[in-house]
């Protein structure tokens, strides 16, 4: 697979370094940490169907 020109290896090494800092604690819960920012969901898993959609299989964080 070819490298995508519109991704900066810079910026994907902070995002990196961002996670295994947030995820490497002893106290990490994985319900927040897949959760989406935005809306509080966390996302197990996210299916694309033959159509080309998507499909999440999520469930609520705490609020």
């Amino acid at each position: 697979m070819a490298r995508d020109p519109n991704v900066s290896t810079a910026g994907s090494a902070a995002q990196v370094r961002e996670v295994v800092a947030v995820s490497a604690t002893a106290d990490a819960d994985p319900a927040w940490l897949l959760r989406r920012p935005e809306s509080n969901r966390a996302v197990a898993f996210t299916f694309v169907v033959p159509d080309g959609s998507t499909v999440d299989l999520a469930f609520d964080g705490p609020t």
